[in-house]
C-alpha cells in the first residue's frame, strides 16, 4: 500500500510538472503576441494621420463641465475633454488575454498560471512603450496625454504581477510621456484624467476579470469631478 501511495504521489507531483510547463508555454505565446500587437499598434499611430490629429483624437474623448477660474477672478463654466477609454489596440490585447482564459475549462487555470499570466503581460506591455518610436511624442499633447493614459489603464488592470523592479521602469516610460505635454496642462489634467481612468477601469472589470481578480485597484467610488481642486488662470 506504502508503495502504492508513493507512486501516486510521483505520478500527481509529475503531471504538475507538466502542468507548469504547458502553462509556462501558454503563457509566452499569450504574452509575446501580446507584444506585437502593442507594437503593431503604436506604431500604427504614426502611420494613420487621425491618431496624430488633435482635434479627431480629442473627439473621443469624454466632456467634463468645470467650473473655472478667470483671470478677472471670476468663475466660469467651461468643458474640459478628457481620455475615457483606451485606444482600440489597448484593449484588444487585455480582452484577447481574457478571452484565452476563459478558453481554458477543463481543468480552469490556476492562480500561479494567472499571476504568471499578468506578469508576462505587464513586461510585454512596458516593453512595447519602451520601444515605441520616439517621434510619435512630438505629433500633440493629446496623444501623450492618451498614451500614459493607456499605459496607466493597462497597468492597473495588471496591478496582479509579480515582477518587483516594472514599477520603476513604468515611471521612466510614463515621465518621457507626460515630459511632452505642457506642465500647467498636465498639472489641471492629471487629476481629471485620474478620475476617467478610475471609471474606465470600473467600467471594464468585468470583461477584464479573469486579470483584474488577481489584484483589485479602484474599488472605492472615484470622487466627483465637480470636487477637484479649480484651476487657476486657464
Amino acid at each position: 500500500e506504502g508503495g502504492v501511495e508513493a507512486l501516486a504521489k510521483q505520478l500527481v507531483e509529475g503531471l504538475d510538472v507538466v502542468r507548469r510547463l504547458g502553462h509556462g508555454m501558454w503563457v509566452d505565446w499569450i504574452a509575446h503576441i501580446a507584444r506585437k500587437e502593442l507594437e503593431h499598434g503604436l506604431a500604427g499611430l504614426e502611420d494613420e494621420a487621425f491618431w496624430k490629429s488633435p482635434s479627431e483624437l480629442v473627439k473621443r474623448w469624454e466632456e467634463v463641465d468645470m467650473q473655472l477660474e478667470g483671470e478677472d477672478g471670476g468663475m466660469r463654466q467651461d468643458r474640459v475633454c478628457v481620455p475615457a477609454c483606451v485606444l482600440p489596440h489597448s484593449f484588444a490585447v487585455l480582452f484577447n488575454a481574457c478571452s484565452a482564459v476563459h478558453q481554458v475549462t477543463d481543468p480552469p487555470l490556476a492562480g500561479d498560471t494567472l499571476r504568471l499570466l499578468a506578469t508576462r503581460l505587464a513586461v510585454a506591455t512596458v516593453e512595447a512603450y519602451e520601444t515605441m518610436p520616439p517621434s510619435l511624442l512630438g505629433h500633440s499633447d493629446q496623444l501623450c496625454v492618451q498614451l500614459a493614459f493607456d499605459l496607466d489603464f493597462t497597468l492597473n488592470v495588471l496591478a496582479g504581477h509579480e515582477e518587483p523592479t516594472l514599477e520603476r521602469r513604468v515611471d521612466r516610460v510614463r515621465d518621457t510621456i507626460t515630459a511632452q505635454v505642457d506642465p500647467i496642462d498636465l498639472q489641471f489634467l492629471t487629476p481629471l484624467v485620474d478620475t476617467s481612468r478610475t471609471r474606465a477601469y470600473q467600467r471594464a472589470s468585468v470583461v477584464m476579470g479573469p486579470l483584474v481578480q488577481l489584484k483589485r485597484m479602484h474599488t472605492r467610488t472615484p470622487a466627483s469631478l465637480s470636487s477637484l481642486p479649480k484651476p487657476i488662470n486657464i
